[in-house]
């Protein structure tokens, strides 16, 4: 579809080819504490401050990330998210999973949620130093980070 990222899982935040078994048991099959999902089909005119509106920071979650394309200005269609606690993040998933977001064409694909490779706010932050992410100097591309219902930037962690 326009707009959509195309390829590959993309759930350790690089564009490694898994293959497509790989893909179906992290559709199905979630670990004992999932707290981390990537979002994908996220279309492609859609903003880190657009999904801030559909998705608020209200204490639920305490990680967002949308990967930027090197290639171009704009995401990789993709985000990872981390809730506070699984029973959350199942709620999240029970929204959004197969909905559309509120300013997509009519035509974009549905939300496809599925536990990321990496999960926890710590791991996922471990993740983001270990590619550099830190070093972002666009503050719409940086990670959001929120610490006692607060936003907070990646160098204070």
């Amino acid at each position: 579809a326009a707009g959509q990222a195309a390829g590959p899982s993309a759930a350790r935040y690089d564009e490694g080819v898994q293959g497509r078994g790989a893909q179906r048991r992290r559709q199905t099959v979630e670990g004992p504490s999932t707290t981390t999902w990537m979002v994908r089909n996220i279309p492609l005119a859609y903003t880190q401050e657009m999904l801030l509106l559909e998705w608020p920071v209200d204490g639920q979650y305490d990680f967002l990330y949308v990967p930027r394309s090197h290639r171009g200005p704009s995401h990789l269609g993709y985000a990872f998210i981390n809730f506070v606690s699984e029973e959350l993040a199942l709620e999240f998933r029970r929204r959004w999973h197969g909905k559309s977001l509120a300013h997509a064409e009519p035509n974009a694909r549905h939300l496809s949620i599925l536990a990321a490779d990496v999960q926890g706010f710590d791991a996922n932050l471990r993740q983001l130093k270990k590619k550099r992410v830190c070093r972002i100097t666009q503050p719409e591309w940086r990670p959001i980070l929120v610490r006692d219902g607060c936003r907070i930037e990646l160098s204070s962690v």
